[in-house]
């Protein structure tokens, strides 16, 4: 079963390779940026051998980190994708573990766990100073790298069965806003006035063994505890990691188990209340229609609900990054932030309709009508957001003389959602199947949905410098901190128009191409 799941897991993925040239351009790029991660880590762990024990500790801490990163991005990031989706074997005789054992292992041969295992095989070169140290580390290896794909996996897969009810939503934007801030907080404490002094007095002995007690830690710091003459410290981690690896692979096969047994279909038949809303908004026309109906699915759709949690993370931790250093420009790139990821939000707008977008094209809406009604519904969400966020962050003594940076803002938010009503056009997105995990990723479209979110971020970014600069540079005065502002607003609304008027074109002259391809990611 083991073998069979991992031929079909390499089957599919390059039958995707050879009919997406895209998808085969950024699996390239990504490849090679994560190999040349891998040499460097792999430098640093031969290098790190000839230390003395005071710094080679450092490692069980960074590996520590890198397991509970792992875990964040597979949340954060929509990192969980998976190639083989367990609810399509729900129809063949196969059991939850032996299928659990498959789909680990052809997770285990995926490109990011192989170059992590490289990687943490060469921690075997740093604690080769005697055998029971590389043996002690060799095991580590092995438990390490198991640990931190099956917990990716169990949290990401875990998170997305519960947020299928609203209780379950908010518990699980808790614990995305912890998967965050907890690692965000070294960076904010370290980036406060004196905290590069304060780095030479770290002992990295005492804080490998901190992190060595946490569950994340427990597998690397089986070396370091043989290093420092004290086997039955290693001998107790040990047992903790085993029997944590043990609770993990007894969630996934519950999990898997649920996954064969939950038809995703389950998720229509539930009642739909609250219809007022896109009522009230039907006299708009279509697009009031569609822009209402955008606003219900973010209340009801917990995928949506998993990036509108995901797109406040960052603008939150740059926000505290400016408390603690008081450093303003921080609290402006958190605006500027918050603009652009709401334009992200129209991106994958049709990814998440998916074929029932074909009653856009049966009723003849016109594109621009599509792209100006999600347009509506973002700004809907985010112009409150924001003008929430600038209102504390000008209580909070933040934004002094911030007025004239709104330019900045508006500018990003209407390049953002003007480039992304474009791109959004040319490219269908990615999104997780309706009922699924809502950090699993569209079989096959990671790569290609991550080519097009690169491409809406950067062109927001790149407008904002100049007209930073031209803010920057001209004297703060009333009159031209009003005309930068009336500028900005123009562009803004200049750009969201063209990107209105440019996607929905597209989407009139290639509208059956990206509905094949909708249906072709749903699959």
């Amino acid at each position: 079963m083991v073998g069979l799941i991992v031929r079909l897991r390499w089957r599919v993925w390059s039958g995707l390779v050879r009919r997406n040239t895209a998808l085969l351009v950024a699996t390239i790029i990504g490849a090679v940026f994560a190999l040349g991660l891998t040499l460097l880590a792999v430098g640093a762990l031969v290098v790190l051998r000839a230390t003395p024990i005071e710094l080679r500790s450092g490692v069980v801490a960074a590996f520590a980190l890198v397991t509970f990163g792992w875990t964040a991005l597979s949340v954060l990031g929509g990192a969980a994708e998976s190639t083989l989706d367990p609810s399509r074997f729900a129809l063949l005789p196969v059991r939850p573990g032996e299928l659990a054992r498959g789909l680990l292992a052809a997770t285990l041969t995926g490109v990011p766990p192989v170059l992590l295992t490289v990687a943490t095989l060469s921690s075997v070169i740093t604690w080769s100073q005697s055998l029971a140290t590389a043996v002690a580390a060799l095991v580590a290896a092995a438990l390490g790298v198991l640990t931190t794909v099956l917990l990716a996996r169990v949290v990401a897969t875990g998170l997305g069965g519960i947020m299928r009810t609203r209780a379950g939503r908010a518990i699980s934007a808790v614990a995305i806003s912890v998967l965050a801030l907890v690692p965000a907080m070294s960076g904010i404490y370290f980036g406060r006035p004196g905290a590069g002094v304060e780095l030479t007095d770290i002992d990295a002995v005492r804080l490998a063994e901190a992190a060595g007690w946490t569950p994340v830690g427990w597998a690397w710091s089986l070396p370091l505890h043989v290093a420092l003459g004290r086997p039955m410290r290693a001998v107790v981690a040990a047992t903790l990691v085993l029997v944590l690896l043990t609770l993990l692979w007894w969630l996934y096969v519950r999990l898997i188990g649920r996954a064969l047994t939950t038809s995703l279909t389950s998720v229509g038949g539930s009642r739909v209340r609250g219809r007022g809303l896109i009522l009230r908004w039907a006299g708009l026309g279509p697009v009031g229609v569609i822009a209402a109906r955008r606003l219900a699915m973010w209340r009801r759709d917990s995928r949506l609900v998993a990036i509108a949690v995901q797109s406040v993370i960052m603008p939150g931790i740059l926000i505290g990054q400016a408390v603690v250093t008081d450093l303003q420009w921080t609290a402006l790139f958190a605006l500027v932030m918050l603009a652009v990821f709401a334009g992200l939000q129209v991106l994958n707008d049709l990814a998440f309709d998916g074929t029932a977008w074909a009653l856009h094209i049966v009723t003849g809406a016109p594109g621009w009508q599509d792209r100006l009604g999600r347009v509506a519904a973002a700004l809907v969400l985010f112009v409150p957001a924001m003008t929430i966020l600038y209102a504390v962050l000008a209580s909070l003594g933040l934004l002094t003389g911030g007025e004239r940076w709104l330019a900045c803002v508006l500018v990003a938010l209407g390049a953002s959602l003007g480039s992304a009503s474009y791109v959004g056009s040319l490219f269908p997105g990615n999104a997780p199947p309706p009922g699924g995990s809502p950090f699993a990723s569209t079989t096959g479209m990671g790569a290609e949905a991550a080519l097009s979110g690169m491409a809406a971020f950067a062109i927001p970014m790149l407008v904002v410098v100049p007209v930073g600069v031209a803010t920057f540079v001209l004297p703060d005065t009333g009159a031209l901190t009003a005309a930068l502002v009336v500028a900005g607003l123009l562009a803004g609304c200049s750009f969201v128009i063209a990107g209105v008027v440019a996607g929905g074109q597209r989407l009139d002259r290639r509208g059956p191409e990206l509905l094949e391809q909708l249906r072709r990611a749903e699959r």
